[in-house]
């Protein structure tokens, strides 16, 4: 009896609950060892102070590689749902003038359930500092507990199937498997994507989880 109740106790902690697989504590780091091809690299990735875009509450993310800060990804959790979201600015006409008024885009990049969920999205994403058409398609469930820093944590795998590009360009197809442990946030990452016939994978692993504020 009490095996039988212990696959079901773990498949529940995981329902719904995003933020326990997301961390966007302010502080919080986690640094990476990065595979691509031949070459390797390690960063870091910082959560910073929560801000706005526009209406929306939002954690800003940087990566610190080589010496140098990324400008910031901001993420949104929301339920079972974290999203990429970002800001731009639309033309629309207002008394007879053109004027830039700015809106923001969002897009899911991670689900957390007590079993396995599919969604699709069709709509923008930022590329190349313009807004391009996206096509997402993504998978997630949970794969139980796996060692991670020397812990045995409860963890969901996510695969996402995305196609995007700019106007005019060729698209751009990646594929990308991660797996989130709880109360840890991305553990590691797969990713090939191909431009042009051309494939170029990468892996990610988690090295260690810090925090600024200790």
């Amino acid at each position: 009896m009490l095996a039988a109740l212990l696959p079901l106790m773990s498949t529940l902690l995981v329902a719904g609950d995003a933020a326990a697989y997301f961390p966007t504590v302010p502080g919080t780091t986690w640094t990476y060892s990065e595979k691509t091809g031949r070459s390797q690299e390690v960063f870091t990735d910082k959560v910073g102070k929560p801000t706005k875009l526009l209406d929306k509450e939002v954690a800003p993310f940087t990566t610190v590689s080589h010496g140098r800060t990324s400008e910031p990804t901001f993420y949104l959790v929301e339920g079972d749902t974290v999203f990429v979201i970002f800001k731009s600015y639309i033309k629309k006409e207002v008394d007879d003038q053109v004027v830039r008024e700015a809106t923001t885009y969002q897009y899911p990049v991670l689900k957390v359930d007590d079993k396995r969920t599919t969604w699709e999205f069709a709509g923008k994403t930022e590329f190349m500092k313009t807004v391009a058409d996206m096509v997402l398609k993504g998978t997630s469930r949970p794969i139980g507990k796996r060692k991670v820093l020397g812990k045995d944590v409860d963890c969901v795998e996510v695969t996402l199937d995305v196609i995007y590009g700019a106007a005019g360009e060729p698209p751009i197809k990646s594929v990308q498997r991660s797996v989130y442990g709880k109360g840890i946030g991305l553990v590691e990452m797969e990713q090939t994507t191909t431009v042009n016939k051309e494939k170029y994978s990468s892996k990610r692993t988690l090295v260690s989880m810090g925090d600024t504020n200790a």
